[in-house]
């Protein structure tokens, strides 16, 4: 979540984010240094990126910033209006297919259409619609696929609709529906599906219910609510499901609740809430879940909180709050998950918010135990294994809401699904409060990073199905070593092949082939018997009685078991001070081992022991 918010203490008004933690919720950036505000607005996110107006400095003034969530990632795009002192005011900030489309004033061409991929050279104007320092003002900024819808006015065609598909040329009105210099002044526009509804007027029709294609042929009358000239004046357009419900005066009913499927036969008054003219003046339209909540006005109720389903019969009173005639007045009615929030005035109470339960399920998934995901966002990893191992995580499934959570099955997809294998549920019904778990086991088939996802379905209205991306890291036996003793496996930091983590004058590799301790200088893993002898880093020398009364000399090492599974390759050599290295072509002795090294043994050939200096080395070669 990001925000703005004032705080006197560190620095006026500014850009804040939360997880929903107190210390999580924390300053982003003191966008204008010390305690001026930068008053951070019209906060708009593409992809990962926040873009919002922000004043950096006086002279700057109200500009394009872009943020990433932290201090150094937040920074001005492009100062558009360069005068000293002078804002282009950035607005209607709007992500169409990746590109933020919003209207500015450069100070020049006045306030028109802009985009910006995110840097300054790629932040420019897409069309001076409305030609010289006189400005179009694009408002009611809409997006169907990558198509921009919007208002914008001329001196020769007054208010109309526009659409662009970001270039100049393909900026263009989509028709004049009042002819002439006359404004047909397009409102409400909602989109459902690839159709844009939205309220106009004309000459012949009044203000009424219009829709359109983006062509010029497209863009028809749904419906002349109010016969002739009169006028509906359609308002609160809003798409539940598909069907677009809408506020109207036919003159006859007064304005009351109506909804259209796009066709003239299809338009029409859901219920007369407040019978005869009189208006129930529907308002604070929301979508529920496929149910439409508002708030209504009656002569024995006031205005109280209302809901519809689309029928006459199933058009009701959800609670009459301040009781009576009078008016609790509900508005800003918002959605999270089981509830409905709203602001409403009860008795003695003042304006406060309110809470209604709306008597749903509610999926909550955790992993690991305690930590709640977020429906879509994030990736789990699973782990990271051995290739041929496997390892696993728990998730857990709980229903949080007030109704049964029905339906609970699990499925996977994605580029490396066959290595991820799912447990079964323990339940497909939760009773409220109620949690079942399942088990995601990562087997990798090949080195490296594999992903996919994971969805739960059930019968949570708006987290079905909940989904969850996953990851695993098929390992190899040096990155495994590498993670069992470092915490990672990358060959980087103190982890790396050519560090030495314990200082004790052997690197990081030399210490997995020899099979010792990396993170003790004196860890040596395998005991010799008889004797203390540890196998510990570099080869070891034993002097051995020949039973002759003379001694041998015997060279020792540590290895891992079975070499060649890790396409590890061990080479012993031999030489004297003025010899060459000479390999030796006798077969180790194992003389100790455990479950992962072994000890072993190599005389000193005849050679070098009768040399008055003696040299061995072990060359280990890697995959």
């Amino acid at each position: 979540l990001y925000f703005a918010a004032f705080d006197s203490t560190t620095g006026g008004n500014e850009l804040w984010t939360s997880d929903g933690t107190t210390a999580g919720t924390v300053r982003v950036k003191d966008i204008f240094p010390g305690t001026t505000s930068s008053t951070p607005a019209n906060l708009a996110k593409v992809g990962i990126t926040l873009y919002f107006a922000a004043t950096g400095t006086t002279a700057d003034g109200a500009e394009l910033w872009k943020s990433d969530g932290t201090d150094a990632g937040t920074v001005l795009v492009a100062n558009i209006n360069p005068l000293a002192n002078t804002s282009s005011s950035p607005a209607n900030l709007t992500d169409v297919g990746g590109t933020l489309f919003f209207t500015a004033n450069d100070g020049t061409n006045g306030t028109e259409l802009w985009k910006s991929d995110g840097t300054a050279v790629g932040t420019v104007l897409v069309s001076d619609i409305n030609p010289g320092s006189a400005s179009s003002s694009p408002a009611n900024l809409r997006v169907i696929g990558n198509t921009l819808y919007f208002t914008a006015t001329t001196a020769a065609a007054g208010t109309e609709l526009w659409t662009s598909d970001g270039t100049t040329a393909g900026t263009v009105p989509v028709v004049d529906l009042f002819a002439g210099a006359v404004s047909s002044s397009p409102a409400n526009l909602t989109v459902i599906g690839s159709t844009l509804y939205f309220s106009a007027v004309t000459s012949a029709t009044g203000t009424e219910l219009w829709k359109s294609d983006g062509t010029s042929a497209g863009t028809v009358l749904v419906k002349d609510i109010a016969a002739g000239a009169a006028s509906s004046s359609p308002g609160n357009l809003t798409n539940v499901n598909g069907t677009l419900y809408f506020s109207a005066n036919e003159s006859v009913n007064g304005t009351e609740l109506w909804k259209s499927d796009g066709t003239t036969a299809g338009t029409v008054l859901v219920k007369d809430i407040s019978p005869g003219v009189s208006s129930s003046v529907p308002s604070a339209f929301a979508n529920v879940y496929g149910t439409l909540y508002f708030s209504a006005t009656t002569p024995s109720t006031g205005a109280e909180l209302w809901k519809s389903d689309g029928t006459s019969a199933g058009t009701v009173m959800v609670a009459d709050i301040r009781t009576g005639a009078l008016s609790s007045s509900p508005i800003n009615l918002t959605v999270a998950d089981n509830q409905l929030f709203f602001s409403a005035t009860g008795l003695d109470l003042g304006s406060e918010l309110w809470a209604l339960d709306l008597g749903l399920p509610e999926v909550t998934v955790e992993q690991p135990p305690g930590t709640n995901l977020a429906d879509g966002v994030g990736s789990r990893n699973i782990g990271s294994v051995l290739l041929g191992g496997s390892v696993s995580a728990t998730f857990t499934v709980k229903n949080t809401g007030t109704a049964n959570l029905t339906g609970l099955s699990v499925s996977k997809d994605g580029t490396n699904s066959g290595d991820f294998s799912i447990g079964s549920l323990g339940a497909a019904t939760l009773a409220p409060g109620a949690s079942t778990t399942f088990d995601v086991t990562f087997t990798p088939g090949e080195l490296g990073v594999r992903t996919a996802a994971i969805h739960i379905a059930s019968n949570d209205p708006d987290e079905n199905p909940f989904d969850v991306a996953i990851n695993g890291a098929g390992l190899n036996a040096l990155e495994a070593w590498r993670l069992a003793n470092f915490g990672t496996a990358a060959d980087t930091g103190t982890a790396a092949d050519l560090a030495d983590f314990d200082g004790d004058g052997i690197l990081n590799l030399q210490e997995w082939a020899f099979g010792t301790n990396p993170t003790s200088a004196f860890g040596g893993k395998i005991q010799i018997n008889p004797g203390p002898l540890l196998v510990h880093g570099s080869p070891t020398v034993l002097e051995v009685p020949d039973g002759l009364g003379g001694i041998s000399y015997v060279a020792i090492y540590g290895r891992l078991k079975n070499p060649g599974s890790v396409g590890l390759t061990y080479g012993l050599e031999f030489s004297t001070a003025s010899s060459a290295w000479i390999p030796s072509m006798v077969t180790p002795t194992v003389i100790a081992q455990d479950s992962e090294i072994e000890a072993v043994t190599v005389p000193f050939p005849p050679g070098v022991t009768s040399s008055p200096e003696g040299f061995f080395r072990v060359r280990v070669s890697t995959p």
